[in-house]
């Protein structure tokens, strides 16, 4: 009897674990085809139908990034900040159709889109880019102003919380078949349109340096793919992508975070070398995809306008930019009214950000703000002597040693001449390694 017994529980536990991932695999196809009938303008109810079959009630619909006993980031966000909008697709799970930028709640107008309240598992977006393939695909929120993804390009729409992503994705969406088609070739020679032209492998982790190699392993060991770091410091919380570290371990092309984390370290070096001339703008505010991108235009300008005046005491402002896949770095200095240009790909740019630093300047001066005789910001682009890449995808590391040197310099010369400051020779691989190996110190201190 007492064999029986042990062989009877033996088996209900294989039983029941056999239904538990039976449960799970129903769960994941029901979940699925719960938001493909939301995506055809099903009315469906907010109850959460699948604890019916076993699982524990859920509040809220998670985002993509989030699991159980996770942070909503969604929810979390106080400003605008770049997203990639997806869609559930019933062969392939979960894919990305567009470039966008999430609003907050808080933000003006983030209630309500066309005087319609938005769900409460919904929120505020602007449809940016559209990847081409999708660009009939009906919105996941319909709604009586647009019927196609395509057609909401550059309009405000509700897209389910669940279904945006944070950051974005490194490859020009408008660019992303001729992307495709070139992923097997590595790019010798930079094209004009930027530097998203080499494949997204990058080089490879090989001869990584040591504080790489260990952000590596640390990565590897504790499973982080998928997962979100959360970076706050004295601001806005900054959100990292286990793939935006990925690039920056690969060589790769990089994603605005990662600019973003380097400019808290270019901050933190001020402070040690007791430098208060310093201020640095968050390349994600400044980010404008088209002429008419009016939204983003003005976005921006007040994001300048302010901060001019927060820092009108400081001598330079430190501005990573990114337009049309390619980074550069702008030096605002405000003793002399002129933003210089270092771009390592240099040539004649039409660079968007002209106009809302020239409106900036106009509000900008009335209260306090530095003139120097001039009506607004000179700009000083092709005259300015930096070193030029000569692949398809290292802007950024190039923008992030642009930094560390401006910043270096500046301490040995405190009037150097920025057009010839940098010089014209080419940077030696440890150089680029060196700021690597500070960003990967710097991260796994602060993020890890």
């Amino acid at each position: 009897m007492d064999e029986l017994a042990t062989i009877t529980q033996e088996i209900t536990k294989k039983v029941q674990k056999e239904c538990d991932e039976k449960l799970e695999i129903m769960n994941t196809k029901l979940q699925g085809m719960f938001h493909h009938l939301k995506q055809m303008g099903l009315s469906l109810p907010e109850d959460n139908f699948l604890d019916d079959i076993g699982n524990p009630r859920q509040d809220i619909v998670r985002s993509s990034w989030q699991s159980v006993g996770e942070q909503d980031h969604i929810s979390e966000l106080k400003t605008p900040t770049l997203c990639r909008l997806c869609v559930i697709d019933m062969g392939k799970g979960r894919v990305v159709v567009a470039r966008g930028t999430v609003f907050p709640s808080n933000n003006e107008g983030g209630n309500l889109i066309h005087n319609n309240p938005i769900a409460p598992h919904n929120i505020r977006v602007s449809v940016d880019d559209v990847v081409p393939e999708f660009q009939q695909a009906p919105l996941p929120v319909p709604c009586n102003e647009h019927e196609t993804i395509g057609n909401a390009e550059g309009s405000f729409v509700q897209w389910p919380k669940d279904l945006v992503m944070l950051g974005q994705d490194p490859i020009s969406l408008e660019n992303k078949k001729v992307h495709d088609k070139r992923s097997k070739d590595v790019v010798t020679k930079p094209e004009s349109k930027g530097s998203a032209t080499q494949k997204n492998k990058g080089l490879g982790d090989e001869n990584s340096t040591q504080n790489c190699r260990s952000l590596r392993y640390l990565l590897e060991q504790s499973n982080a793919k998928g997962t979100t770091f959360t970076f706050e410091q004295d601001g806005e919380p900054i959100y990292v992508t286990y793939e935006d570290v990925d690039q920056f371990l690969k060589r790769s092309w990089l994603n605005i975070p990662i600019l973003e984390i380097f400019s808290k370290y270019i901050g933190k070096l001020c402070k040690e070398l007791n430098d208060d001339r310093f201020a640095f703008m968050s390349p994600s505010r400044l980010v404008i995809n088209h002429k008419r991108e009016y939204n983003r235009i003005e976005d921006a300008t007040q994001y300048m306008k302010h901060f001019l005046v927060a820092n009108k005491d400081k001598r330079f402002i430190i501005a990573p930019y990114i337009q049309d896949d390619h980074w550069m770095l702008l030096l605002f200095c405000l003793d002399e009214s002129v933003i210089y240009v270092f771009d390592s790909l240099r040539r004649e740019r039409d660079i968007r950000l002209t106009t809302p630093a020239r409106t900036a300047f106009k509000l900008y001066v009335p209260q306090g703000g530095k003139r120097n005789n001039t009506k607004e910001f000179l700009w000083s682009h092709t005259d300015v002597q930096c070193p030029q890449q000569e692949g398809g995808t290292e802007c950024g590391f190039f923008v992030m040693r642009y930094m560390y040197e401006v910043v270096k310099l500046s301490q040995k010369n405190p009037n150097i001449n920025w057009k010839e400051g940098l010089g014209s020779r080419r940077y030696l691989k440890k150089e680029i390694n060196e700021v690597r190996e500070l960003w990967a110190e710097y991260f796994t201190v602060e993020c890890l």
